[in-house]
């Protein structure tokens, strides 16, 4: 289904690019950078990182640590379990032990009492009787806990990057760059970036010169792993740290990146999705331990060790996201065509709660539905939600508050935990709620594209070109390129099936190869010889210490010779539609294939195509032509634009399917229940086809 999923391509600057001057400068404009800004923006320097005594409490929270390392007491580190949390304790854990401070350090667990502090980790705090407490990545709304902490004698430190609540926390010294008043120069330091500042202010008033790149690393690790955006301070940081990933990161850091990218560049998109992922693997099932103990250690043979385990944690993490996915998908079959008619609920009390978020996005994905995902922890049910189009997934969790613990989130991602008593009530409301808003549901979000590019411009010096606005990320996207009429080499699927490598012949006779992910599904829609647009980012491919250019490949259709042919035939449908006879309209197909016509021996098949389809959706937003394109490489047959309108108005004329122009000429179909099966030749589309001479044998 997903290869119908027609959206939108916006171009964010129309024009089409034939010189890499224009490119630049284009480039340049979109993150407004003048003359004067280039070398900062080009070449970030150490040197560019604000000084750490901008925050206004950090003098204090310096002269903490320093009292504690003056008379030899011990610094307890508390972090958090995701990526950004384990790096920001493994930064200043190793800090910190390297000046000879005792320091010891804990991460909460996502299955216990989740994010932050709680009262088990303050008992825990406690018990180990650490002369100051630093927490990191957290400890901005835990308000009551950090009194306890501070009433029981314990000095307190939050560095975090969160939110703060009114009133935020009553530590001795508080770093946050939202933090109410704070005067820091940037908002959007990570959790990681924040205790990157505290070690660089010690460090400053300790007078050493201690070497940053392995601070740079860890710290380019959390924020590119918590989406932060990579402008001002955190691009300095992300380039500096990526440099240092292979020669200066934490030994164990740097045999990660190893172990799974022997050769190649260590970019952003590297480590977000093979790296990051990896470290919040063992968050998510629970057992931190492996994940930061690797940052910290020195020991070549307990980081092999350690490699494997969590390798292991992101195969087994892999396997029961597998297995989630395929026990939730049979829920989906079993449920009603009502149930599931608008938003997809799974639910099983042993389903692993840490993988929900993922199992959640893989079938809003898959069925092009909103999701929400729930598995079992303590009683609870913990459930997580993802959303398409422009549907707010938090509102529809908030309408069944009621029956729920909790509720938080945004419009595309939130979480919910209820008592499983409370699911019925809860599933009602929630689906309740969807239907009434289900126009929300088909106004996809378009693709944009940053500019056509020219076809001679698709080379290795563009790619350098592009790779000096890196690193791309949140706020500094890749840009991705309009790349039009590109002849279809060849397409086969790779990895599970799942993904798909074209090769693609440029208008100049050079062919280039393309990775598509979970876009296995164009194989229903395009062929070898086809013409295609593309919207696509130009990257690196290296393999065996060789680097070739290749496109990733975002959104793929029909190229502008088949999309004028596919919208004449479409516009003689509706006009056909609208009154006028076949005899008035002009044929612009060929002898062979007249467009104008309607196979009767077609119309069973394709209303079975279709039926299928919205069995997995009950309301799809299509473009005829891409209708009319799938079903007929399916079948092997042909089925022009114009038979595709008209079929649909005969299916619709016996209320198996309801037809709704939407804007750009797509069309919503919705299933319709019929209990009688209707006899599609008595239809007025049928009758008039057949006394025009429209229906074909």
């Amino acid at each position: 289904m997903n290869h119908l999923n027609y959206k939108d391509w916006q171009i964010e600057n129309d024009l089409q690019v034939t010189n890499f001057q224009d490119l630049e400068d284009l480039l340049l404009a979109r993150q407004a950078i003048s003359p004067a800004d280039q070398a900062e923006f080009f070449h970030p320097q150490y040197s560019d990182l604000y000084d750490p005594f901008l925050f206004q409490d950090m003098a204090l929270a310096t002269e903490l640590v320093l009292g504690i390392k003056a008379q030899g007491g011990h610094i307890h580190i508390y972090g958090d379990y995701d990526c950004d949390g384990i790096s920001a304790t493994a930064l200043l854990v190793n800090y910190f032990r390297s000046l000879g401070i005792q320091t010891s350090y804990s991460l909460p667990s996502r299955l216990g009492a989740g994010y932050g502090l709680n009262d088990n980790a303050v008992a825990q705090i406690l018990a180990v009787q650490p002369d100051l407490l630093i927490t990191v990545d957290n400890g901005s709304s835990a308000q009551a806990e950090i009194s306890q902490l501070m009433q029981a004698g314990l000095p307190v430190i939050v560095t975090d990057h969160h939110q703060v609540p009114d009133p935020g926390p009553q530590a001795l010294a508080f770093l946050n760059p939202h933090r109410p008043g704070e005067a820091y120069p940037f908002q959007d330091l990570a959790g990681v970036g924040v205790a990157l500042q505290l070690a660089r202010a010690v460090d400053q008033k300790l007078g050493l010169q201690t070497d940053p790149r392995p601070w740079l690393a860890l710290a380019a690790l959390g924020t590119i792993a918590d989406s932060m955006p990579l402008l001002g301070e955190n691009r300095a940081i992300v380039h500096l740290g990526l440099q240092a990933m292979r020669s200066a990161a934490p030994l164990g850091l740097q045999k990660l990146v190893q172990r799974l990218r022997p050769e190649g560049p260590v970019d952003a998109e590297f480590l977000a999705f093979s790296v990051a992922s990896r470290i919040n693997a063992a968050g998510r099932l629970n057992n931190t331990d492996p994940a930061i103990q690797l940052l910290l250690s020195e020991d070549p043979r307990e980081i092999d060790g350690l490699l494997d385990e969590i390798e292991g944690l992101n195969t087994g993490r892999s396997s029961i996201e597998a297995d989630i996915l395929q026990a939730a998908r049979t829920q989906i079959r079993a449920q009603s065509p009502e149930e599931k008619a608008h938003i997809l609920l799974v639910a099983d009390p042993s389903w692993h709660p840490g993988v929900i978020g993922i199992i959640a996005a893989r079938l809003a994905e898959e069925f092009n539905r909103p999701t929400v995902c729930f598995g079992g922890t303590g009683g609870e049910y913990r459930g997580s939600a993802r959303t398409v189009a422009s549907f707010d997934i938090l509102s529809a969790l908030q309408a069944a508050s009621a029956y729920c613990e909790s509720v938080g989130g945004h419009r595309q991602a939130a979480g919910v935990t209820l008592l499983p008593e409370n699911y019925p009530a809860f599933a009602a409301t929630v689906r309740t709620y969807t239907a009434d808003h289900a126009d929300d549901l088909v106004n996809e979000p378009g693709l944009t594209a940053f500019a056509g590019l020219d076809h001679q411009l698709i080379n290795e010096d563009c790619l350098a070109l592009l790779q000096r606005f890196a690193p791309f990320g949140n706020s500094n996207e890749k840009p991705i390129f309009l790349l039009q009429n590109l002849a279809v080499q060849s397409m086969r699927r790779i990895g599970d099936g799942s993904h798909l490598s074209p090769v693609l012949r440029l208008n100049d006779g050079r062919e280039i190869r393309g990775i598509a992910f979970r876009k296995g599904d164009w194989l229903d829609l395009f062929r070898v010889g086809d013409q295609v647009d593309v919207l696509a980012d130009l990257q690196a491919h290296t393999w065996k210490g060789r680097s070739s250019l290749q496109l990733q490949i975002l959104d793929m259709r029909p190229g502008q010779a088949d999309l004028q042919l596919y919208r004449a035939q479409d516009q003689f449908a509706k006009m056909w539609l609208s009154g006028t006879p076949l005899e008035e309209l002009s044929d612009p197909g060929s002898p062979d294939q007249p467009c104008l016509r309607l196979p009767t021996q077609a119309i069973g098949h394709f209303w079975l195509y279709l039926d299928a389809l919205l069995q997995a959706q009950k309301t799809i937003l299509i473009y005829p032509a891409y209708l009319a394109r799938a079903f007929q490489r399916k079948h092997n047959l042909y089925f022009s634009a114009f038979a595709c309108r008209a079929a649909l108005a005969i299916l619709a004329e016996a209320e198996l399917i309801k037809l709704a122009s939407r804007p750009g000429g797509r069309l919503r179909i919705t299933a319709l229940r019929q209990t009688a099966r209707p006899t599609l030749s008595a239809q007025e589309s049928w009758q008039r086809l057949a006394a025009e001479g429209g229906l074909e044998a």
